[in-house]
């Protein structure tokens, strides 16, 4: 893997959501989209600094399931994933195949570090 990666827009960027999860501690997580219609897109994320901003009226919702755990839940009325970029470390086929896994419901071979994610709430 390439360590200078660039930014890559997810192929999910516009979905309307039912939900966006992020759910872990300051090392591991897992972001959880789950669109409307039902799917669900999930990334790890290491070590992360993804930063989540909202636009209109968005519930944000932290839990602390466990003592080491913290979730974040944001919800709305109708709910769009406005941005959704990763710095992602790997080539074009690497990044064709993690795409492809994710379009078919499994996970990417990769942990996010560094994403943008804008959430625009109605």
């Amino acid at each position: 893997m390439v360590e200078n990666a660039e930014m890559r827009t997810l192929p999910i960027e516009g979905l309307v959501l039912k939900e966006l999860v992020v759910t872990g501690n300051g090392k591991d997580a897992e972001v959880r989209a789950v669109a409307s219609d039902g799917r669900r897109f999930v990334f790890g994320s290491s070590m992360p600094r993804l930063k989540i901003a909202v636009q209109g009226t968005v519930l944000t919702e932290v839990t602390g399931p466990d003592d080491a755990t913290l979730k974040v839940r944001y919800t709305a009325g109708h709910l769009v994933l406005r941005e959704a970029r990763v710095r992602y470390p790997g080539s074009a086929e690497e990044w064709g195949d993690d795409v492809d896994a994710m379009n078919r419901g499994f996970p990417m071979s990769w942990a996010i570090r560094d994403g943008s994610f804008t959430l625009l709430g109605e």
